[in-house]
């Protein structure tokens, strides 16, 4: 109570709220911040799983495309004569193996950074050719290049003659063109593995049903040694032996396999479908041999594809050569092909092809009208591809002239099922190495060497000669892996 008139008051108090204004704009701002935080960073998290992602699948398709590059050198090596038979020139107790003539790794190279340091130059060509900068089937942008060095060569005792087993090391880099980064490099060792020799036989059949090898007409095989003599000073009754992993079927009074058979079926049954026996014979065909049943039937490996494939082209040859790649006249009627890459090569009206040592990988090859095929100096590779070809060999109209003797001057490969029509003649030296193709000889006379096929039918009385000097000459074994690595850079 106060004086006065004697009247109370109470006092009232305002309570101002200035200082919370503008807290509702304050949230609001450090909210939105909040939100916009998570949204850049689940940004962030999406873009680095994106580029994760891409960076991922470029890496997993460079290595594939490293890989594919490793793969066709693999190929190239095992499908090349490498004219490295011996050695020569090399110094193989160090590791890699050396030339001696500058003491540096023995290397083939289609990288621009790394030197070639090879012997024959002719190889180091091909090499660089088949496997520079080259693009990946089914990956666009994307180019590998290779390069291989002999890391070992060391002697293995086979069949009474000396023998190397080669370890290669091959280098493979793979990267896009144009593109993020994503180069890798694969690093694979391939060892040629030594084993028994491919040709054993006048004739080998590795079909399983009637009639797999037909010999009829006067057909007949014998043998001889090319490493002791000609075929006139060594041949002999005796050493053609044939095998079948089916029916072999003879006729005819002067038919006669001068050898022994091997085959996997018994004998002394009839052959159809469903039972195939060993041997038919008729009209006073023979085995002066014996007659064996194996225990398994034989299993021939596949010629690899050519490497670099051919391609599908016409290249016929009449008289000269054309305007060809590749070839050179020599003289009428007389040309030469270098070593190296063709398509459909075909040679008529008594044009005469030379070959030279070295490989040609050829998609067919045909010779007509009288042509002939003229091995100038070997050994000889020729690879056939036959795509789109239904006979992608055929000498039924020609010949083989390989003066030589050596019937391991001319080895013809083919892994694919299209019909082989041979031919023989004076100087038919040749082999062949078509386990899945049918074989046809035509037009009688005189093969020397070995013959392998799926079917082969021999019904015009071609004399096949069998040399015995390729029981201790083993051709290329199969490569296989020994070793891989990879890495990203």
């Amino acid at each position: 109570m106060f004086g006065g008139k004697g009247r109370g008051f109470m006092k009232t108090t305002t309570v101002k709220r200035n200082n919370e204004q503008g807290i509702g704009l304050l949230v609001a701002l450090m909210t939105l911040m909040l939100l916009s935080t998570m949204v850049a960073g689940l940004l962030m998290v999406t873009n680095t799983q994106l580029w994760t992602t891409l960076n991922h699948r470029l890496a997993t398709q460079a290595r594939y495309a490293a890989e594919y590059g490793a793969q066709r050198a693999a190929v190239w090596i095992a499908n090349t004569d490498l004219k490295m038979n011996d050695t020569t020139g090399l110094n193989t107790g160090v590791y890699p193996v050396q030339l001696t003539a500058d003491n540096q790794a023995v290397v083939l190279s289609a990288m621009s950074a790394v030197t070639a340091n090879y012997p024959d130059s002719s190889v180091r060509t091909g090499f660089n050719t088949a496997l520079s900068n080259q693009p990946v089937p089914g990956l666009t942008n994307f180019k590998y290049s290779t390069y291989a060095t002999l890391v070992s060569m060391t002697p293995a005792a086979a069949a009474g003659t000396a023998m190397y087993q080669q370890t290669w090391q091959i280098t493979s880099q793979a990267s896009i063109v144009g593109l993020r980064n994503a180069q890798v490099q694969v690093v694979e060792n391939i060892q040629r593995m030594v084993g028994v020799p491919l040709f054993q036989y006048a004739i080998q059949s590795t079909g399983n049903g009637c009639g797999a090898l037909t010999l009829a007409g006067g057909a007949s095989t014998d043998s001889y040694d090319s490493s002791a003599g000609t075929y006139a000073s060594t041949n002999t009754a005796a050493g053609g032996n044939i095998e079948a992993n089916g029916n072999v079927s003879l006729s005819g009074s002067s038919t006669e396999v001068e050898g022994n058979l091997y085959d996997p079926n018994p004998t002394g049954t009839s052959c159809s479908s469903g039972s195939v026996d060993a041997l038919t014979v008729g009209g006073g065909a023979s085995v002066t041999g014996s007659v064996t049943t194996i225990g398994a039937p034989l299993t021939v490996p596949t010629p690899p594809a050519p490497s670099p494939v051919p391609p599908t082209t016409n290249e016929p040859f009449t008289g000269n050569c054309g305007g060809g790649a590749g070839c050179t006249n020599l003289s009428a009627d007389n040309l030469a092909l270098a070593p190296g890459t063709y398509g459909n090569i075909s040679a008529s009206g008594g044009t005469s092809l030379h070959l030279s040592a070295g490989t040609y990988n050829l998609n067919s090859l045909t010779l007509s009208g009288g042509s002939s095929l003229v091995i100038d100096s070997g050994p000889v590779i020729v690879n056939i591809g036959g795509a789109g070809i239904r006979a992608p060999i055929t000498f039924s109209g020609g010949s083989i002239t390989n003066n030589s003797g050596l019937a391991a001057n001319l080895q013809i490969n083919y892994g694919g099922t299209g019909a082989v029509d041979l031919s023989g003649g004076a100087a038919s030296y040749a082999l062949v190495d078509a386990p899945n193709a049918a074989i046809t000889f035509s037009g009688g006379s005189n093969w020397y060497g070995s013959v392998i096929g799926k079917t082969v039918n021999d019904s015009g009385g071609t004399a096949v000669h069998f040399d015995r000097s390729l029981l201790v000459t083993i051709t290329n074994g199969k490569f296989q892996i020994v070793g891989f690595n990879w890495s990203k850079f």
